[in-house]
C-alpha cells in the first residue's frame, strides 16, 4: 500500500473519529445500565444512546458520495450496536482488510486497562499480565 493511500485512510479514519465524538451527547447511559458482555449485541437507535442519528446518516452518505475507501462502519455504544452499515459489495459478515489496526485497538484496551487499574502502567512486562 502506498505512503498515499495510507495516508487518505488515515485520514478517513479522524474524520469518521471526529465526526462520531460530536455525534455523541455528553453524558451517555451509566455504567450499570450496560448491555454488555452478551453472546450477541443488543440493537439500540442512536437516540436512546446518546448520539443523532441524522448526523450518522449524513456520515454514511458522506462516505458513499465522496467514495472514501471505507468498507463498512460499526458504532457499538455503551454495549449496544448503533449503527452497522457496510458499502457494496461487502456484507455484515465479510472479512475486510486491516493491515495494523489490531495495535491501535490494542493500545487503547491497554489504556482501559491502566486507568481502571488492572494494569499498573505502560512499563508493565507483559509477561506479568498472563
Amino acid at each position: 500500500m502506498s505512503t498515499r493511500t495510507r495516508t487518505i485512510r488515515l485520514l478517513m479514519l479522524a474524520l469518521a473519529i471526529a465526526i462520531l465524538v460530536t455525534c455523541c451527547s455528553e453524558q451517555g447511559p451509566s455504567i450499570n445500565t450496560l448491555a454488555w458482555p452478551t453472546e450477541g449485541w443488543q440493537r439500540s437507535a442512536p437516540e436512546a444512546q446518546g448520539m443523532d442519528s441524522d448526523r450518522l446518516a449524513d456520515m454514511l452518505a458522506s462516505i458513499k458520495e465522496q467514495d472514501y475507501a471505507i468498507d463498512s462502519v460499526t458504532i457499538v455504544r455503551d454495549g449496544y450496536l448503533v449503527l452497522d452499515a457496510s458499502k457494496y459489495p461487502f456484507q455484515p459478515d465479510s472479512r475486510h482488510i486491516i493491515h495494523s489496526c489490531t495495535k491501535s485497538i490494542v493500545s487503547i484496551l491497554m489504556g482501559i486497562a491502566i486507568d481502571e487499574g488492572y494494569i499498573s502502567g505502560v512499563d508493565a512486562r507483559i509477561y506479568d499480565l498472563f
